[in-house]
């Protein structure tokens, strides 16, 4: 529903796709949006979250990227 609502966030959906080479199940899904409305960050500053835990070889660990969003967002 809200990828048909807001083009960011069907941007950001799209873009953390080409990150992780796959496509976002709902967890990973629910865990963006959190950080997006949430903690309001930006849709770049989560697909850069998500690229630096791709660097670092946390891709996989939604719980990493939740927590490094938490913190960049205080």
């Amino acid at each position: 529903m809200r990828i048909g609502e807001s083009e960011s966030v069907r941007s950001m959906f799209t873009e953390a796709q080409e990150v992780f080479g796959r496509t976002l199940g709902y967890d990973a899904q629910s865990s963006l949006l959190i950080l997006h409305d949430h903690y309001s960050l930006p849709p770049e500053v989560i697909i850069m979250i998500c690229s630096y835990a791709k660097t670092i070889g946390k891709q996989g660990s939604l719980a990493y990227i939740m927590k490094l969003g938490a913190s960049w967002a205080e």
